[in-house]
């Protein structure tokens, strides 16, 4: 999902009213133009981050239940002799 689809997902309310006033040119149509996006580049960069946090977490993980396999196996074999 994009910045603007965050943003429109953010937004979203089930009820608005806008009067003739509030805009000149008629009702609006879809998302007004968003001010800044920077809050939303933060969220998703932050989001990016810890996900590659958790995938090398994971391969860590991976890594050391394989060890531990691969030492009880050992260990089995030596014990069955």
């Amino acid at each position: 999902m994009d910045e603007k689809g965050f943003l429109i997902g953010i937004l979203q309310k089930p009820k608005r009213i806008f009067t003739k006033s509030t805009n000149p040119n008629g009702p609006k149509r879809g998302a007004g133009q968003d001010r800044s996006r920077e809050w939303i580049t933060y969220i998703t960069t932050e989001q990016e981050k810890l996900r590659k946090v958790e995938k090398k977490r994971d391969k860590q993980r991976k890594k050391e239940d394989l060890a531990l396999i691969v030492a009880q196996r050992k260990s089995d074999r030596e014990r069955d002799r």
